[in-house]
């Protein structure tokens, strides 16, 4: 049960590549089903985070470089907030990888 006043929420997490030399995302998740969460404390990646993440039964690491959030309260449910989280990146240099990994 919910405590008085605090709105539990529930988190969808999208990746959305960008590719070299683009000015916009392509369309469309790499993660398809997204990262769904029912809790209220995790961590998200800041921008210039590196993010690594399945996407077509493999694991890619990408960096990150923006971060688009939408929240909404359902009018019957209102101790409950839905928050969907557009995570954009780009793919991560094999020298920002390296330097990551070697800290």
């Amino acid at each position: 049960m919910a405590t008085p006043g605090k709105k539990l929420a529930k988190w969808q997490i999208r990746f959305q590549l960008r590719e070299k030399g683009q000015s916009r995302p392509n369309p469309g998740a790499e993660n398809d089903e997204g990262i769904v969460l029912d809790e209220n404390s995790f961590g998200l990646p800041n921008v210039g985070d590196t993010v690594q993440y399945f996407c077509e039964d493999r694991v890619v690491l990408r960096k990150v470089i923006s971060r688009h959030f939408n929240i909404e309260a359902h009018p019957k449910l209102p101790d409950k907030v839905f928050v969907s989280v557009n995570i954009v990146v780009e793919e991560a240099s094999q020298e920002e990888i390296s330097a990551r990994i070697n800290k």
